[in-house]
């Protein structure tokens, strides 16, 4: 690539990055505080009716605007990095408009464009999410009964920043990494390049801290600051919608990489798609409040769990947000890969899996942008990749077993 090429290619990631800065897609989506406030107060008294409330409308007309000069801006012959920049700028398009829609069919539309739907097949498996999410369900069934709570086996919000903060300090040396207690957000936490934020007035379980040091801060932290470190391609940074799943899919197989991972964890996001499915079978914000209420620990979580199924929608039904879907297809996406690339001697593509937020399928793309000087390694590599044969080994393992036929015994 020649110069100018390169300073077209660092202009329009630029340009991009300012533009995706002052975009949140789930804080547009989200419903106001306050419903939630006035929700769990109506259970005391026993008659609680479904939330009602109008969204505040945005115009994004401005950001839309400047997402698709950047895509006249990209040569018509695209080359490898230009592509990479073209697919996340349709896909924050798509997203803006799904935005500009908050309230109506456009949301449950284009975030199932986004996201897929549970009854998606699982690229390179036989079976879907929901199938998936069924099959876990039916295995903590079965270990149920050597769940045993313990008492003072919580933490509380406060207490989870401290911890983070302690481990975070001892990995991001030289980038920055702020804690904060946050009373918007749905999720439990979620995570920037600069900034994890954990929801305040929550109760973690101890099994839980550590799948959030690994899934929240040593792969989406850790991702976007690898991003942020690329001298031309600073849409790294970002996770597009269309990288979602594969980020999030990463994310659950590092809790499984560092023996984080809980069987309660695989119930939670199971829980997410059978509600999904409900939701697309017409059920509403009531129905799902009291599926949740009977699976989770407190009312406030079955309230996050059940708006998070229809954030941009209405209480009433019928308007789906489809990103809780992505987390089972995701991680088996990215369990695939792994095993792909051990069965092809590619373990130096998953080195590339890490230069920033990317599709599995853009890895071979960056991997050839690293050789070309384009991509830079990444700065940031998580502790359960640092041994790469320990990491072969285990994969070795995994591959082998996947293929046994247990009933035989043969492979």
């Amino acid at each position: 690539m020649d110069s100018n090429s390169r300073e077209k290619l660092l202009e329009l990631n630029q340009l991009f990055a300012n533009v995706i800065r002052g975009v949140n897609v789930l804080g547009t989506l989200n419903w106001p505080d306050e419903v939630q406030r006035g929700f769990i107060k109506s259970l005391a008294t026993k008659n609680p009716v479904i939330p009602e409330f109008e969204y505040v409308k945005r115009d994004y007309s401005e950001h839309r605007e400047k997402l698709a000069f950047i895509l006249n801006a990209i040569p018509k012959t695209s080359s490898l990095e230009f592509e990479f920049l073209r697919k996340n700028t349709e896909s924050y398009i798509l997203a803006l408009d799904m935005m500009q829609g908050v309230g109506t069919d456009t949301v449950t539309e284009i975030s199932q464009e986004l996201y897929g739907s549970p009854y998606d097949k699982i690229p390179g498996h036989k079976v879907n999410s929901l199938e998936a999410a069924n099959y876990f369900l039916q295995v903590e069934d079965r270990f149920k009964s050597e769940f045993v709570e313990v008492e003072g086996d919580e933490v509380t919000s406060e207490q989870l920043k401290d911890y983070l903060e302690s481990h975070i300090a001892k990995v991001f040396m030289e980038n920055e990494v702020v804690v904060e207690i946050d009373y918007r957000i749905a999720s439990r936490a979620s995570v920037s390049s600069k900034k994890v934020r954990i929801r305040a007035n929550t109760i973690f379980k101890k099994h839980e801290i550590r799948q959030l040091l690994h899934h929240e801060v040593f792969t989406h932290a850790l991702c976007s600051i690898n991003g942020i470190n690329q001298p031309f391609m600073k849409s790294l940074e970002f996770t597009s919608p269309r990288i979602t799943a594969t980020q999030e899919g990463l994310a659950q197989f590092s809790e499984l990489m560092t023996g984080s991972i809980h069987l309660l964890r695989l119930k939670r996001i199971a829980l997410r798609i059978i509600a999904l499915e409900m939701a697309m079978s017409g059920a509403d914000f009531m129905d799902l409040f009291k599926f949740f209420a009977n699976e989770v620990d407190n009312n406030e979580e079955a309230y996050m769990s059940a708006m998070r199924i229809f954030r941009g929608g209405s209480p009433k039904g019928g308007i789906i947000f489809f990103k809780d879907g992505v987390y089972i297809k995701g991680m088996l996406e990215v369990f695939s890969f792994f095993m792909k690339s051990l069965e092809e001697n590619k373990l130096d593509q998953l080195t590339a899996l890490f230069s920033g937020k990317m599709t599995t399928s853009d890895v071979a793309n960056i991997a050839s942008l690293t050789r070309e000087g384009l991509v830079v390694r990444p700065k940031y590599l998580p502790v359960w990749f640092d041994n790469i044969h320990n990491l072969a080994a285990i994969l070795a393992f995994m591959q082998f077993a996947t293929r046994l036929d247990f009933e035989s015994g043969k492979i």
